[in-house]
C-alpha cells in the first residue's frame, strides 16, 4: 500500500450526497454531528495512519447517528470510499458486508486485517471524492441500501435538540 504524505478526506457535502443517494431522498441531520463524524477521518498532529483513522471514522458513525436514518450504510461506503481515496481497499465479499459491518462497529473487527491494494488515481494522483463513493456503490450498492433500510431511525426530536439541525427540504 502506498501511503501518501498527505491523506484525502471525505467532506461534510460528500457525505450529505451519499445519504441521498443511499436513502433515496433528502433526510434531516444534525450539522454537529455530521460534521464530528466526518472529521473523524483527521488524526490530531500528523495525520498519516490511515488504518486507525478509517477505524474511528466508521465507528464514530454509529455513537453519533447524525442523519436520521441510513448512518450504518454511510459509514460502510465513506469507510471504503476513503480508503480507496488513499490508495487502499477492502477484501471483502459483498454477500459479508452487513455482518463484517456489525463486528467492525463493534469491535470484534479490525478493517486493517481486510486490507488489499487500491490504485486509481491518474489526474496529479488527486482523488475524485464522488467517483470513488459511486465505485463503491457499484459493488456494495444493495447490500448498503439494505443497511440504511435497516435503520435505526433516529427519532426526529433526537435531530431538533440543537439549532444546529440541517434541512434539505
Amino acid at each position: 500500500m502506498n501511503l501518501m504524505s498527505k491523506l484525502r478526506y471525505l467532506t461534510v457535502p460528500d457525505m450529505v450526497w451519499l445519504n441521498q443517494e443511499l436513502t433515496g431522498e433528502r433526510v434531516s441531520y444534525r450539522f454537529d454531528k455530521l460534521e464530528e463524524a466526518v472529521f473523524t477521518q483527521y488524526a490530531y498532529g500528523t495525520s498519516g495512519d490511515l488504518w486507525a483513522q478509517a477505524r474511528r471514522f466508521v465507528r464514530s458513525w454509529d455513537r453519533l447517528q447524525p442523519f436520521a436514518k441510513g448512518n450504518r450504510a454511510c459509514a460502510f461506503v465513506g469507510l471504503i470510499g476513503f480508503l480507496r481515496m488513499n490508495d487502499a481497499d477492502l477484501n471483502l465479499d459483498p454477500a459479508e458486508a452487513a455482518t463484517w459491518m456489525d463486528a467492525v462497529v463493534a469491535g470484534r473487527l479490525d478493517p486493517a486485517d481486510f486490507a488489499a491494494e487500491y490504485h486509481t488515481h491518474t489526474h496529479h494522483g488527486a482523488a475524485d471524492s464522488k467517483a470513488e463513493l459511486a465505485g463503491v456503490m457499484s459493488i456494495y450498492g444493495d447490500v448498503a441500501k439494505a443497511m440504511a433500510e435497516a435503520g435505526p431511525e433516529v427519532p426526529l426530536r433526537e435531530l431538533a435538540r440543537t439549532r444546529l439541525t440541517g434541512e434539505l427540504n
